[in-house]
């Protein structure tokens, strides 16, 4: 019984795990957008 508790709490810590990295990158992948769009922003005021 202990062992198939063990196995359910490293499967929680795996998911919990997985969904912290796929957090971190959807962040990360937003502020890149973010600051790309801001250079892009930037280019356009100085054009006109």
């Amino acid at each position: 019984m202990s062992m198939f508790i063990h196995a359910i709490i490293v499967i929680l810590l795996a998911v919990l795990a997985m969904g912290i990295g796929l957090l971190i990158l959807v962040c990360w992948a937003l502020a890149a957008c973010a600051s790309r769009r801001d250079s892009y922003l930037e280019k356009d005021y100085r054009v006109k």
